[in-house]
Parts: C-alpha cells; structure tokens; sequence
C-alpha cells in the first residue's frame, strides 16, 4: 500500500483543514472535514504529513497542530502520548529514558530562565539605585550622609549577589549542556534505523535544527562565560532565541518522533539502541538497568550463535600471504587506528573496533552499518562529503588528509579511494589517529627495548 505521505491531495486536504480554524478554535465543520478524509488513515501517516506541513513545507503553525492534536483525540479516542505509553512504562527503556531526559532537561531550562530574570531585575535594580544617588549628589547633597552610606551597603549587597546569580547560571547552563548526549543518541541510534524504515526527511529536518540548537546554546554559553563583563541583555537575548528552539525541539520530539520510532521499531531494534547507548552518554547519570541487563542477554546468545561458527578452518590469500578471518579480525583491530570502509554505493560497511564504541576518537556503533554515509552526518555536511567522495572515486585526488585538536587528543583524519587491480572503483578507506603522542617523543632516537612497566603492560 502506498504511504499516506506521498499522497499529494492528503497534504492538501490536511492543510485546508487545519488552516479554517478560527481563533485558533477547533470548528464542526473542521471536525467534519478531518473524519471524512482521514478516519481511515492511519495515525502514524497524520503525523508524518503534519511534521511535513510545518517542518518542510511552513504551511501550517504550531497553534495549528495543537489543532490536529484535538481532531486527532476526538476523532481517535486517544492522545499522541497514548502511542507510546507501553514503553514509558518499561524502566529503563530507551524511550522511557529519553522522555525522563526531556522532562529533567525542561527543569534545568527552568531554573536558567529564572536566574535570567533574577539577574535582570538584580541590574535594574542597582541602576534605580545608581540614578537615586545621581540625582542627590545634584541636589547638592541634600540628604543626610547617612543614607549615601545605606545606599553604598545596598549597592555592594546587589553586586554580591549578582556575582552569585551569575556563579548559579554558568553552573546550571553547563548541566544544561547535556542535551548534547541526548541529541547524539537520537542521530546516531534513532535516526539510522528510522531510515531503514523509509523514513528520511524527518531525520534529516531534524538533524538539522538540532545544529542550530547546538550552535545557539555555544553562543550563548560563550557569552556567559564573559560575564560580568559583558552586558547581560546580550546574553539575554541570545538566550531567550536558544530557548525558543530548545522547548520546540522537545516538542518535536515528544509529539512526532517518539509516536513514529515506537510504531516503527521492533523489539530487537530497541535492544540495539540499548545496547549502543551508553557510547554516547546520558542527560541523568541514574539510568535504570534493568532493560540493560535484558539486552544484555539477548547480546550473550546472540554472541554464542555467533561464536559457533569457526573461524579458523580456512586461512585466506591476504596481501603477501595468509591468515585466517580470526587472525585477519584480530590484526584490524589491534592496529593503533581507527578505521573505517564506505563502500562504492556510498554505504558504511565496516569499522574495526579496537577499543569500546564510547573511547573511540568518532563514536561508531552497529546500528550504523548498512546507512549511507551521508545520513551518518549532520545535513549542514552533506555537500562537503559528496564532493570528497566524488573525488576520490574519480581520482581527482588521490588522498585527502585533516587535523584538528579534540579533547586532549590531536587527531589526524586520512581519505583514500581504493581500486582493485583492474582500476575498478571499491569504496574509500578512512583511518583516525592520535598524533599527539609523536609529538611528545621524549628523545629523538630510541633504538633499546623498554623495561616493563605499567604503560607497556596490561
């Protein structure tokens, strides 16, 4: 059956009814229109042709789909909560875990927002009092010294106190920065398997506001930092556009994704993205184990299936000799690189794992496999990797090489195009490495073998 969201007179009719509302009031005649067209449609299909309407399209606004959210409860019996309620009840469940990450990441909102406006009627506050002060010293000092004295107290109290709301604020608007492992997640473990259900235009609109979101909370967290120094209605403003965003997005999240993930995903699905989560970390340090420890057995007996086949029966041509699949995995995975193999149809076929998917210098994980390569990227990168691939798949370039700094580490990033011997294009090979160690060599020449210790034992 062909899905609901490509039905071109489906977004029409949504829209005209959506658009009649009046005052923002839900009309009979709207009510009508909705069960005639859409009663039989199913509700996963509303949804994703709404998120369309506003997210792509801008022809509907968010008043209106609180609008379809009460045609969708009359007409359904139900609310949008209502499609994933089984799974918030399973503790520890990734959806569990990511509504409670929505609702802690709603406080700490609310605590910023707050400190934000203690620290605005805090200079308001001091200004009155500096312009009270100005204006006595005009009328000549007419009141009596005392009251400068009081006035100087006060003064000296709000400029405490201020400095301790700002303290406050850049604590809490770094506990807010955790949103980051959340926003991970969803694009590295949600959005690769929602793909694989057809579904790409709402990771990919998605993914996108999520790099404005981060670029507007780094903003704002920047001139944060400068205060006191900076004047605090920058700040204040830089905020009040990431908030805006920020609430929209959990929105988004709640009102769509989760619907449209938990209708999709299968059991097995939910046990890959549990398994694959802590590489990317959590908003709230107190997750739940107790699904872990579920996936965790469904992994063992996957693993032992696995194990059964062997590995060793068959060594094979490699290069100037042989080695079986066991030893060939092996040697791939003890290399002090990280790599990884795209494919000549673009898509991400291996990396080698030589340390946990949570220590690599770029977090990969299974769930990733078998996803364009593109898709594994944010959107606002897009243009930039379809060039690299062009170019080395036509062998513009032969090779191309990056360096940056990273959490202590200096990385350096290498793009090869590899053929086989008769010219014919495989896919491209990048590996990742800390270069940082070479360059701390402590002499030029080390020829003698080290004694052990604990930096060459394990």
């Amino acid at each position: 059956m062909q899905e609901a969201r490509f039905d071109t007179n489906l977004f029409k009719r949504l829209k005209n009814i959506l658009n009649k509302s009046i005052n923002d009031q839900q009309t009979d005649e709207m009510q009508r229109n909705f069960e005639k067209y859409f009663k039989e449609i199913p509700l996963i299909e509303t949804l994703l042709i709404a998120y369309e309407l506003k997210n792509v399209h801008r022809e509907i606004t968010s008043l209106e789909i609180e609008q379809l959210f009460k045609l969708l409860y009359t007409t359904f019996g139900y609310t949008v909560d209502d499609l994933y309620s089984k799974q918030l009840q399973e503790s520890g469940h990734p959806v569990q875990v990511f509504h409670e990450e929505n609702k802690n990441l709603m406080l700490v909102l609310t605590d910023v927002a707050r400190l934000m406006t203690e620290i605005t009627n805090n200079i308001e506050t001091s200004n009155n009092q500096d312009s009270k002060a100005s204006n006595n010293l005009l009328e000549n000092i007419k009141s009596p010294s005392g009251e400068y004295e009081t006035m100087n107290k006060t003064q000296e109290e709000n400029f405490s106190k201020r400095a301790l709301l700002i303290n406050d604020l850049k604590e809490k608007y770094l506990q807010l920065g955790r949103f980051f492992s959340h926003y991970h997640r969803k694009e590295k473990l949600f959005f690769p398997i929602l793909e694989r259900y057809g579904h790409f235009t709402l990771a990919r609109m998605m993914w996108a506001d999520d790099d404005q979101i981060r670029n507007l909370y780094k903003g704002t967290k920047s001139m944060i930092e400068r205060l006191p120094k900076l004047p605090f209605k920058y700040v204040q403003k830089s905020f009040k556009l990431f908030e805006d965003r920020f609430k929209s997005m959990i929105f988004q999240e709640q009102s769509f994704l989760l619907p449209v993930v938990c209708h999709y995903f299968s059991e097995e699905d939910w046990l890959a993205v549990g398994k694959e989560s802590d590489a990317y970390g959590f908003v709230m340090d107190d997750v739940d184990e107790l699904w872990q420890n579920k996936q965790s057995s469904e992994s063992t007996i996957s693993s032992q299936t696995t194990e059964s086949i062997d590995f060793e029966s068959t060594p094979i041509p490699f290069g100037g000799g042989y080695l079986t699949i066991k030893e060939a995995d092996q040697i791939l995975n003890n290399l002090p690189v990280e790599i990884t193999f795209v494919d000549k149809f673009g898509v991400f076929k291996y990396f080698n794992d030589k340390v946990k998917s949570s220590e690599m210098m770029f977090i990969r994980t299974p769930t990733s496999i078998g996803r364009n390569v593109g898709h594994c990227h944010p959107p606002k990168s897009m243009q930039k990797i379809a060039q690299l691939i062009s170019d080395l798949k036509t062998k513009r370039r032969l090779i191309e090489t990056m360096w940056f700094k990273k959490d202590g580490k200096y990385i350096h990033i290498t793009y090869k195009g590899l053929f086989d011997q008769d010219d014919n294009y495989l896919g491209i090979l990048e590996y990742v490495q800390d270069i940082q160690p070479f360059l701390e060599l402590p002499r030029k020449v080390k020829k003698e073998i080290a004694k052990i210790d604990d930096k060459n034992r394990k």
